[in-house]
């Protein structure tokens, strides 16, 4: 009973550790989606920016 029961905390933990790398990896993501977002408006309005010099 022991065993099962250590077995299965070890699996839980593991289940654990698995959603908590996914949730940084969904997080990188967003924060590169963001970033992406942040040049691309930067960069037209420096487009703009120097088209009226």
């Amino acid at each position: 009973m022991l065993l099962l029961d250590l077995m299965l905390c070890g699996f839980v933990k593991k289940c654990l550790i698995q959603k908590n790398e996914e949730m940084n990896e969904i997080m990188l993501f967003l924060l590169l989606c963001a970033l992406g977002a942040l040049c691309y408006g930067f960069y037209f309005k420096c487009v703009d920016w120097f088209e009226k010099i």
